[in-house]
């Protein structure tokens, strides 16, 4: 599979503030649906990568455990 680019991802990356402001969103988001326990912290650590995973795995969604478009897009949050 062809990797998919994320310029909205890719947008953040330069900007640690904002970035870690759409990780913390994402962790609400996966944690309401109940794929997240860690804390919100913003921070794109093991358990939030793990419950992207499980998130993507559950929508039958490609599984890559971490932050792109798609992902945004599949929680409304794009």
């Amino acid at each position: 599979m062809v990797p998919q680019p994320n310029p909205k991802v890719e947008r953040l990356r330069g900007n640690t503030v904002a970035f870690n402001e759409v990780v913390r969103k994402v962790q609400l988001a996966l944690y309401a649906q109940g794929d997240y326990v860690g804390p919100i912290d913003g921070r794109l650590g093991p358990k939030t990568k793990e419950a992207i995973a499980h998130f993507e795995a559950r929508r039958g969604l490609p599984v890559t455990g971490t932050l792109s478009d798609r992902l945004l897009d599949a929680l409304s949050l794009s």
